[in-house]
């Protein structure tokens, strides 16, 4: 009878053993399997029992295990490639009274400018949690929240950009060393968009008058 109760305690040892494990394994999957993300790729958690929106990004190639993922419908994962976005900026004009100057000045010297950049950028990964709870974005809606915000973005570095242009000593001390201006505008967009990345400002085309003649 002794031998029996041993053998049938290192069954339920075993059977309890077996629950255990089969638990683990359920939390690693469930908690587990759905966060492998691809590179490139951004998640945020929603639950629907315990609190709504995450507040931590989930990052591809993070070991990460959420216990909720065990409720049955109770956790959903929104998953956002993020790809460097490029667009354009043009911005041309003449300086003040470039036609008179042209006229009198000897060979008639070009007074007009021209600058082209192809600007890149990226949503900052960091701030998805953020702006999905407060700007409902979605995996679905983010090429339309682009589109609203390139325009936006753009308009703000070409205001910039014309307003450094047409500031002539500004011009002068930069002295053709546009780079400069680049940076500059990086700076400032950086400030301004926060949950972006400025990653580059692309000269495409530069014409700028010679300041000396302009005198």
């Amino acid at each position: 009878m002794k031998k029996r109760s041993g053998i049938l305690k290192g069954i339920k040892r075993t059977f309890l053993t077996i629950i255990i494990l089969a638990a683990l394994g359920a939390v690693f999957y469930f908690g587990y399997y759905q966060f492998q993300l691809p590179a490139d790729t951004y998640g945020v958690i929603f639950t629907k029992h315990f609190g709504g929106w995450n507040d931590e990004v989930v990052k591809p190639g993070e070991f990460r295990i959420e216990w909720q993922g065990l409720i049955p419908l109770n956790l959903k994962l929104e998953k956002f490639a993020l790809e460097p976005r490029k667009s354009n900026i043009e911005i041309s004009g003449s300086l003040p009274s470039a036609e008179s100057y042209s006229f009198y000045l000897e060979g008639s010297p070009d007074f007009n400018y021209i600058f082209r950049f192809d600007i890149t950028y990226m949503i900052n990964h960091e701030f998805l949690p953020q702006m999905v709870k407060n700007d409902f974005l979605r995996p679905e809606t983010i090429d339309e929240w682009y589109k609203d915000t390139e325009s936006i973005l753009l308009a703000d570095a070409f205001s910039f950009l014309r307003q450094k242009v047409e500031d002539l000593p500004y011009m002068e001390k930069v002295s053709y060393n546009y780079g400069v201006l680049e940076d500059a505008l990086i700076k400032e967009l950086s400030l301004k968009y926060e949950y972006l990345e400025i990653l580059r400002f692309t000269p495409i085309k530069i014409h700028f008058p010679d300041l000396s003649l302009y005198a």
